[in-house]
């Protein structure tokens, strides 16, 4: 891991490769079962990599993703010409999801990572705070912090609701 706490570029687009490899292994190994689901772990693949490496990755999977179902599983197996046809939209269809799922985890992410910072934030706000700290919403019950309970400047002051 860096010191930016994200782990090393080299290791994220290493597990970008490895992860279309395992897709690609598993897949010509279940081919009879999967029939028309051929990318679905490519999908999976690209759902890993872009929530446990980043972006960068997640590009480079859905373009190795791309070259590898054309060579080993369009037909004609082996090749990568690439003629218009219904494997090219096949192969259109892969790159155009794979984008639009590498889109939504990181902004799914991103979401997620805000959150995280916020409550932090509002968490050392309140432990920070040397009197307390009331809070109640309108359908809720009062909330009270442990320095609030603990203190005894609101048992001497008269508090009306």
């Amino acid at each position: 891991m860096a010191a930016s706490g994200r782990s090393v570029p080299l290791v994220r687009y290493g597990l970008a490769v490895a992860a279309v490899l395992l897709a690609l292994l598993l897949t010509v190994l279940l081919q009879p079962l999967l029939d028309r689901g051929v990318f679905l772990l490519f999908f999976g693949a690209v759902i890993v990599i872009v929530w446990y490496g980043s972006v960068g990755p997640a590009l480079l999977n859905i373009c190795l993703s791309a070259v590898a179902c054309q060579y080993f599983l369009i037909h004609p197996a082996g090749m990568v010409v690439i003629e218009p046809s219904e494997d090219l939209v096949r192969l259109l269809v892969l790159v155009l999801v794979s984008l639009l799922i590498c889109t939504v985890v990181a902004s799914w992410k991103r979401s997620e990572q805000a959150l995280w910072a916020s409550e932090a934030h509002v968490r050392c706000r309140v432990e920070a705070n040397i009197i307390g700290v009331i809070h109640s919403d309108f359908y809720g019950p009062i909330f009270w912090t442990p320095m609030m309970l603990s203190s005894r400047w609101w048992a001497t002051r008269e508090m009306s609701f």
